[in-house]
């Protein structure tokens, strides 16, 4: 009866001493295959849901390591009708089983050394493919290539050693361009478009010049050669960062330790406000960030710094690593930089297999048909996104220095600076500046840009123009730009006193007409009263 039952829980679709290729009908056969995969029940979940998904999903055993793996037919929908292209998971390493992440590479890989499999389920393999998985090709193969042409026979009676290293290869060479030495010393000159050749007992040493390598047998476009250099460190191109935009800080809640959020919802409830819910810091679309530059706008400017900065540095190590993964994966045969050279070995039998698909007439001919080209490295580099531990840790860092900075002034000190900081805007509001827009050189995009400009109504000729960027509400100093028509300081940035900028933009000699003169004068008087009045109360309250 047991029996019965196995045999309607699933199908056996192909078996021999070392594997087992099963159809399984339901879950109790999925368990009863792989009991293993059903002892937890979030990767029984995960692997139920595998074999709901679309197409049909197999289970592959391997016998003498007592493992098992899903094979997932991701084109055919039809049972036993093979489609020939599969992803394969193993659910004890990838928990997730993200089906829409084909894991094709990782499949055809493991069925490469598996004749029988590969036919049973019609998996095909491009030339590439046999080359990289080092799939051999029958003897009946390598005769039908070497009739190819004479440089294939020649290939052929190479390899089996009728006529050894004594063969005249210089004749194959193809063009002026190519050239067959026996001593690695001739080629340390090599220009560009270049080929060396070095023929050994065991195959050829293809020599060029590292930019015609990069454009000859990687086929690189001028983009991809960048991302190539980036990820290989190449040429000067070493460990670097992304700049990242400030929209990055919309999304801090994600990357912060315990400790940091649990500090930052005491914080919140120490200037009058709720805790964060948890549906607002799961959906962090900039509350996080917004709430720190609204209550400690210079302590979370700086520390925004920071934060974009080790989040840059982490995001281009993610895309270095993925990049160089991805040449890994798509490379056909090995090459090592050596000086100002590229080297890359080929077998005489990997060199026929290539002559004899390929159709190559001679040496020359090797750096046209893309050897070793790679995929779009460019595209790929961008689609790359991950923070690794010393990102995280380098973004809390910076998180957590800002919240010790603003404990150690203490809450109600910066309250104060941010009084401090409104009554300053009102200022300028009321002096005539108003809010700049566009890029202002000098000043960070993330700093409120004020104007201050004046034009002669004659001919709108501007002969006032400054601009105020950051205020210090702790040192209670302004940066600002004069431009205008008779500054003796274009260009340049000052950093000055709150009391001496005003001064400054009432002084008698910017261009005013005597009426604003007047005005902005007793204006500053005023406020510099309130600055000195205020300076004398907290000193009677000390």
């Amino acid at each position: 009866m047991n029996m019965l039952n196995e045999q309607v829980n699933k199908r056996v679709v192909y078996e021999d001493d070392k594997y087992e290729l099963v159809l399984p009908y339901n879950i109790a056969s999925i368990c009863s295959i792989a009991p293993q995969w059903c002892k937890d029940e979030k990767i029984k979940e995960a692997t139920v849901n595998a074999f709901k998904s679309g197409g049909v999903t197999y289970i592959i055993i391997e016998k003498d390591k007592n493992k098992a793996g899903i094979v997932h037919d991701t084109k055919s929908k039809i049972p036993l009708r093979f489609g020939g292209e599969y992803a394969l998971f193993d659910p004890l390493r990838d928990p997730a089983l993200n089906i829409n992440w084909y894991q094709k590479k990782d499949a055809k890989k493991f069925f490469s050394d598996k004749p029988v499999l590969i036919e049973k389920l019609n998996i095909p393999y491009s030339l590439k493919e046999r080359l990289k998985f080092e799939m051999p090709f029958t003897e009946k193969e390598m005769k039908q290539f070497a009739a190819k042409n004479d440089f294939a026979k020649a290939v052929y009676d190479e390899i089996r050693g009728e006529k050894g290293q004594n063969l005249d290869w210089e004749k194959f060479e193809g063009n002026e361009n190519t050239t067959v030495y026996d001593r690695s010393w001739l080629f340390d000159n090599m220009k560009d478009g270049e080929i060396g050749i070095m023929p050994d007992g065991e195959g050829i040493l293809i020599i060029t010049n590292d930019e015609t390598f990069k454009d000859k047998f990687l086929d690189l476009s001028e983009d991809d050669d960048w991302a190539y250099n980036a990820a290989m460190g190449y040429r000067g191109y070493y460990d670097d960062c992304e700049e990242m935009d400030t929209e990055e800080l919309n999304y801090m809640n994600g990357y912060l330790t315990p400790e940091n959020r649990g500090r930052l919802q005491n914080l919140r409830e120490a200037v009058g406000e709720p805790k964060f819910t948890e549906q607002e810091l799961q959906h962090d679309e900039g509350n996080v960030y917004d709430f720190l530059e609204k209550y400690f706008p210079v302590e979370a400017d700086d520390m925004a710094d920071e934060w974009l900065s080790s989040l840059g540095c982490a995001v281009w190590r993610s895309r270095a690593q993925a990049t160089k993964d991805e040449i890994e994966e798509a490379k056909v045969f090995d090459w090592d930089e050596r000086g100002r050279n590229t080297e890359m070995y080929i077998t005489w039998k990997q060199l026929l297999q290539v002559i004899g698909t390929k159709s190559v007439e001679n040496f020359a001919d090797l750096g046209e048909i893309e050897l070793n080209g790679l995929p779009n490295l460019y595209d790929g580099w961008y689609d790359a996104w991950d923070v690794d531990d010393e990102g995280s840790n380098d973004m809390n860092a910076a998180f957590k220095n800002m919240l010790d900075n603003i404990e150690e002034d203490g809450v109600d000190t910066i309250m104060d600076r941010v009084k401090r900081r409104e009554s300053f805007l009102k200022t300028l509001g009321e002096l005539g500046f108003k809010k700049a827009t566009g890029w202002n050189p000098g000043f960070s995009n993330r700093t409120d840009v004020h104007r201050w400009t004046r034009s002669r109504p004659e001919n709108g000729e501007k002969y006032l123009d400054i601009l105020v960027g950051n205020y210090d509400d702790k040192e209670e100093t302004v940066s600002f730009k004069d431009e205008s028509e008779n500054s003796t300081n274009k260009g340049r940035m000052d950093d000055v006193k709150l009391e001496n900028f005003l001064e400054y933009v009432t002084n008698p000699r910017l261009p005013f007409n005597q009426e604003e003169k007047e005005v902005n004068e007793n204006y500053t008087n005023r406020i510099i009263n309130n600055i000195i009045n205020n300076i004398i109360t907290e000193n009677v309250r000390k």
